[in-house]
């Protein structure tokens, strides 16, 4: 049995393979076929054609020992004439195609052009089948060279090439090492001054000298930036601490001020409800209509001295949480209702609520009245004329909610965003007749957060506004 080929159980051949010329017997005198000379030659073992083959094509005869370049005839897929010798040194007449050849050759009538299995090497081969005068495949044609020449003549080439390349790496990578060494240490040193400075610590400088001038002139402008830095601080510093102290000059002026004006404040606010409600005597109609604006005034200009006190004692840190439990009707609702009750007849305004009694909290008196008053103050001076205002408290497990809900011209959702920063005015008809000092609701927003709450706004414009906050009961 041929390694490689496809097993078939005949053991022997006996039917051969010819090459067969005819040419017509013809006639000298009439011109006309009289018969035909038949010719041929029997090809089993015949070696002389494969052989010629051989030596016309290839010059080298042998490789390391082995036949170099061969040619086979096959009977169907059984040598006949080969020069393709066995490992005794005779010929290899009688073994077999292999197995994969068989397929495409005999069987598909392809040619194959790649390497091959032959007996026992491989070859870099050609198989072109042999066609009977009908066109049947009766064998093949094999020609081919010994595949280990070339492959000797690739690994020649590879280790040629190889050898230098992988020396040539060897070197690079070591010439890479040494200069990422010489570099890595004055990078390492920038960025741990990078980490210095971005913690604060602007006295920290890169100390050593460098051998390469790129990196030299980075460290050089690495420490310049860092002293810039160290010095522009000093100057902000210093500015600052002027600035503080201006501002709490300013705060100290301002609170002395404001509570001086309260008082002064009060008893003209007094004097002027007293002379528009005719307690010191009966009023024309005109009179009524100017001591009505001096009451208005009056009133704007004390809302704006209490919002100036209430942010001198933010800025100056003074605004504290102090929490205890509030009755908040008793507490806080029902004196400011007392304090306002002049304003909202002026505007012929009707409070209602809706408050569970009892109704405690825990809460710091003193802001959760600032917050109340501030918020029933914008409903009062936004809200509309004869209109409603409506307070209502809420509780849950985790807070309190309260809100102030009035009828008016409401604010633009797009108003929402700046409403509570400091002096913030909205942009609505009403607010425009009605100048303050756009702080009131900074100061609510300030109070509410200080005792761990937060508020918010929801409006529908020309309808209604309505605030509402909320007080945790897990703080404080």
């Amino acid at each position: 049995p041929t390694p490689r080929a496809k097993p078939k159980p005949e053991r022997e051949e006996s039917s051969g393979m010819c090459i067969m010329a005819a040419v017509p017997v013809v006639d000298p005198y009439d011109g006309r076929v009289r018969g035909v000379l038949y010719g041929g030659n029997l090809l089993n073992r015949n070696y002389a054609l494969v052989d010629y083959i051989r030596d016309m094509i290839f010059e080298e005869r042998e490789y390391k020992g082995r036949e170099f370049g061969t040619v086979t005839i096959f009977q169907w897929d059984a040598r006949i004439s080969t020069n393709v010798l066995r490992e005794d040194g005779t010929r290899a007449i009688g073994t077999r195609v292999s197995e994969e050849v068989y397929h495409r050759v005999l069987e598909k009538k392809e040619s194959w052009l790649e390497r091959a299995f032959v007996v026992h090497d491989w070859y870099i081969s050609a198989y072109q089948p042999v066609l009977n005068p009908d066109g049947d495949v009766i064998g093949i044609l094999y020609v081919g060279v010994l595949e280990d020449k070339y492959m000797d003549i690739r690994n020649e080439i590879l280790v040629n090439l190889l050898l230098p390349l992988t020396i040539g790496v060897v070197v690079v990578l070591a010439f890479s090492y040494l200069l990422a060494r010489d570099l890595s240490g004055p990078v390492r040193k920038l960025l741990l001054g990078t980490q210095k400075v971005a913690s604060g610590d602007l006295d920290y400088r890169i100390r050593g000298k460098v051998k390469y001038p790129e990196i030299e002139q980075l460290t050089h402008h690495f420490n310049s930036m860092t002293q810039a830095l160290k010095e522009r601080e000093d100057e902000l510093r210093k500015v600052n601490e002027d600035l503080r102290r201006v501002n709490q000059n300013y705060m100290e002026m301002l609170g002395f001020i404001s509570h001086g004006m309260k008082n002064a404040l009060g008893n003209m606010i007094m004097s002027a409800y007293n002379l528009r409600d005719g307690v010191v005597g009966k009023l024309t109609q005109k009179q009524k209509i100017m001591a009505g604006f001096l009451v208005h005034s009056s009133e704007r200009l004390q809302d704006m001295i209490k919002n100036y006190m209430d942010l001198s004692r933010i800025e100056r840190g003074e605004l504290e949480s102090r929490k205890q439990i509030v009755d908040f009707e008793a507490h806080i609702l029902s004196p400011l209702l007392g304090e306002i009750e002049g304003q909202l007849k002026s505007k012929g305004m009707r409070i209602t609520t809706n408050i569970p009694d009892p109704y405690e909290i825990k809460a710091d008196p003193d802001l959760l009245r600032i917050v109340m008053e501030n918020l029933l103050t914008n409903a009062i001076k936004y809200g509309k004329d004869q209109g409603k205002i409506r307070i209502e408290a809420s509780e849950s497990d985790k807070d309190w909610q309260m809100s102030v809900w009035n009828e008016g011209e409401g604010i633009p959702a797009d108003q929402f965003g700046n409403l509570f920063s400091r002096f913030t005015r909205l942009k609505t008809e009403k607010s425009k007749r009605e100048r303050g000092s756009g702080l009131g609701l900074f100061i609510t927003k300030e109070m509410v957060e200080r005792q761990g709450g937060h508020i918010w706004v929801q409006s529908k414009v020309g309808q209604w506004t309505r605030f509402s906050f909320v007080l945790p009961k897990d703080k404080g």
